[in-house]
């Protein structure tokens, strides 16, 4: 077990996890900005959290999707005196930070996950429409008349295509599809 880049990897269990120095530390610049008695913070508060919850998302994958606010807050300055509290759906990111990071000891395995091969195949065309198969099963929509006009071009019908792919994913099982390791 060694530790690189802020993160301790251990090489017998295939896994990676966050120092608790590292883990506290991040814990005191959150409470610092969820502290209920300081209201308001300039653009030199922010960066730094930002940047250390960045960082924590290769350990907590869901964390990712638990910065787009904090994110859009650091937009909000134009300088670095500039004072602003912060809003609602920031602390609610931050408070769900507060909560992840009090469990100590968060490990992210490094062992590779299983490759599932769905066997799906699309085709479109903006003459004629889209055609699907998953496995064994398929099934073809045709464009509209008068359909093809700006903004409807073959890109629009492959995306079209890919969100077809998966609402039959979500509403089918994947009984028909091959399983590799």
């Amino acid at each position: 077990m060694f530790t690189y880049m802020g993160f301790n990897w251990n090489i017998e269990l295939h896994s990676v996890s966050v120092p608790d120095k590292k883990c506290r530390h991040v814990m005191l610049k959150l409470e610092s900005i969820l502290d209920p008695m300081k209201k308001t913070f300039t653009h030199h508060d922010i960066p730094s959290l930002h940047g250390s919850l960045q960082h924590l998302t290769f350990i907590y994958r869901d964390g990712c999707h638990v910065l787009t606010s904090l994110l859009s807050f650091l937009g909000h300055f134009p300088n670095d005196y500039v004072k602003h509290h912060i809003p609602k759906p920031t602390h609610e990111q931050l408070s769900w930070w507060h909560i992840v990071l009090s469990h100590l000891n968060v490990s992210h395995s490094l062992m590779p996950l299983a490759s599932i091969n769905l066997s799906i195949w699309i085709d479109t065309s903006t003459s004629w429409g889209i055609s699907l198969l998953v496995g064994s099963a398929w099934d073809a929509w045709m464009l509209l008349p008068g359909q093809k006009h700006e903004g409807c071009n073959i890109r629009w019908a492959e995306c079209i295509a890919i969100e077809l792919a998966v609402i039959w994913l979500s509403e089918n099982s994947v009984h028909d599809c091959d399983v590799t390791s």
